[in-house]
């Protein structure tokens, strides 16, 4: 929220109320506080509403935002999670004194929210009664309530939320309805909640809580077994997370880093970084990074980067960079037909649609559809064999046994072909883990890196006859880059490496590798990465994130020539 003002010597309860009144929310806090009639001032020209409260009251405060309340509370210590429980109850009425059902009852300081009864009445169990209870009261056709509790009140409080224009009956059950009007204008239930698979398995209360509280919170990682089974509870869909792993499935609001899940992955919101599931991944607006799964990759607003699915890509808006997948892809667009810029291509084993439109490239077996092409379309087909003596030229290439042929595609399978597993080390990561399969000299492979800064990627790679002594191998792959130490966003950019292998085989089954490599990283313009003090060049065998710190700090795409060291199995 940006704030522009200019008063002089003010009192505080002014200045709260003058802000209020220019960015249309109200301030929460308890009266003793802060003295109200302290003399302040303040000269904003489009500063952060956060810079211009710690400025005016002081470090010794934080905020939370809920719906359209700032809580304003002295800064707490951290929660003792090892305290006794203690229950917190209370009842929520309506302006005639009716029970109100299903109102979201959220607690700002721990971050747990509940729902209603029939009664209207409701319990949250805590630990560490030493933390205050900030308590956020949400229903649909009523005014968001904040309340402030102090300790020794906490056993029945009762509330009564504002109603808006008009007072629904008593037996009103927001759960049942998808849209109504509220003070904000026209409600919906919107996103992922309209896909039938995130609606059987993601349960209803989840999806309510992160269609109607309007809370942002953010943790670095969070464990789920089942959409409603996980660390974050009821507020996975509110949650941004810069690492999440789901046993089973997940779901979160936005993903900005890792994420992977043995099955599925929701998103309410948008995802940057890198995103894995073993069947689906379903993000209810916007994707910039990588994405693959096992079956199914739906992306409601735009992608930018790559998606890569065993049966479909979709993608309701428009598209920028790559997609590959085993049946179909699917891009919708609109009808502005942007123009093509960079790679805009789509590769699968059966049919591309590029509806709406423009695409440059197209590859597929069967059937190329698309609106404005500014390129090429290529049709081929799936090569399956059990011995090849030639070349394979497809989307997906399946063979047993390479004599004295090359397969040449997307994704190479050789039942007794190339597999291997490579650690090394750079310029760039300290550590990096790849697994590789293909052919005896084609081959595809995954990507981890780890250091200051965490990658994930896919490439391609060509070996000469990797059981001599000797040997030569040529890899080229892209990768996410994300910052975990990022206050908001992580996803850093794309990186694009292109690096030489020479080979010795030391002995059966286990190899050493070196070689040079040529980088280019491409930055992602709203990355949350501080740019560095200062940039001491590059010296000593490690160069670490220098190269990643000067794209940060001159907002610019970087490359560079560098080197690896390696051992494979």
């Amino acid at each position: 929220m940006p704030v522009t003002m200019q008063l002089q010597d003010e009192p505080l309860a002014q200045v709260l109320t003058e802000l209020e009144s220019q960015l249309d929310f109200n301030f929460s806090y308890e009266a003793q506080l802060f003295d109200a009639n302290r003399r302040v001032s303040i000269h904003a020209n489009k500063s952060p509403l956060k810079k211009v409260l710690k400025s005016t009251l002081g470090n010794r405060y934080n905020f939370k935002v809920v719906g359209t309340h700032v809580i304003i509370q002295r800064t707490l210590a951290p929660l003792d999670k090892r305290a006794d429980k203690f229950s917190f109850s209370g009842q929520v009425v309506g302006p005639d004194n009716q029970p109100l059902e299903n109102a979201i009852v959220y607690e700002a300081n721990r971050q747990q929210a509940t729902f209603t009864s029939t009664d209207g009445y409701y319990q949250l169990n805590f630990r560490d009664k030493e933390h205050p209870v900030a308590l956020s009261i949400s229903h649909i056709g009523f005014r968001d309530t904040v309340i402030y509790v102090s300790k020794g009140q906490m056993q029945q409080v009762r509330i009564i939320p504002l109603p808006e224009q008009r007072i629904l009956p008593s037996n009103f059950s927001p759960m049942e309805t998808r849209s109504t009007t509220t003070l904000f204008g026209q409600h919906q239930l919107t996103g992922i909640s309209d896909i039938g698979l995130a609606k059987f398995m993601v349960n209803d209360e989840a999806l309510y809580v992160s269609n109607n509280l309007n809370v942002f919170n953010w943790q670095r990682a969070q464990v789920s077994l089942l959409p409603y089974v996980g660390t974050n509870d009821l507020m996975n869909g509110l949650t941004t997370n810069n690492a999440s792993f789901n046993v089973i499935a997940g779901y979160t609001a936005q993903i900005e880093g890792v994420e992977f899940g043995a099955v599925s992955n929701f998103i309410q919101n948008s995802v940057y970084g890198f995103q894995a599931g073993g069947i689906s991944n379903v993000v209810g607006k916007h994707v910039s990074g990588l994405q693959a799964a096992g079956i199914t990759n739906v992306v409601l607003g735009n992608m930018e980067g790559g998606q890569a699915s065993g049966v479909i890509n979709r993608v309701k808006g428009h598209h920028n960079g790559i997609m590959a997948a085993g049946v179909i892809n699917i891009t919708e667009g609109n009808n502005h037909y942007p123009s093509s810029k960079g790679i805009n291509a789509q590769v699968s084993g059966l049919t591309n649609l590029h509806l709406k439109d423009t695409a440059n490239l197209q590859i597929s077996s069967v059937w190329n559809q698309a609106e404005h092409i500014n390129g090429a379309q290529i049709s081929a087909l799936v090569n399956y064999t059990k011995k090849l003596n030639g070349v394979q030229i497809g989307i997906v290439n399946i063979a047993d046994t390479l004599e004295t042929g090359v397969p040449i595609g997307l994704i190479n399978i050789v039942k007794y072909g190339y597999h291997a597993i490579e650690f090394s080390t750079n310029e760039l990561f300290r550590y990096n883990v790849a697994f590789k399969t293909g052919g005896n000299h084609l081959y595809s492979f995954l990507n981890a890196s780890f250091d200051n800064y965490i990658g994930a990627g896919y490439g391609f790679g060509y070996i000469t006859n990797y059981n001599r002594k000797t040997s030569f191998n040529i890899d080229v792959y892209g990768a996410a880059l994300m910052d975990p130490n990022a206050e908001t966003n992580s996803y850093m950019g794309t990186l694009y490496r292109a690096q030489l292998g020479i080979n010795y085989l030391v002995f059966k089954h286990f190899t050493i590798s070196t070689g040079p490599a040529f980088n280019f990283f491409t930055l992602f313009k709203d990355t949350g990465s501080e740019p560095p003090a200062e940039l001491n060049r590059p010296s000593g065998m490690y160069y670490g994130g220098y190269f990643l710190e000067k794209a940060i700090s001159t907002q610019s795409n970087q490359h560079w020539i560098g080197w690896h060291m390696s051992v494979r199995f």
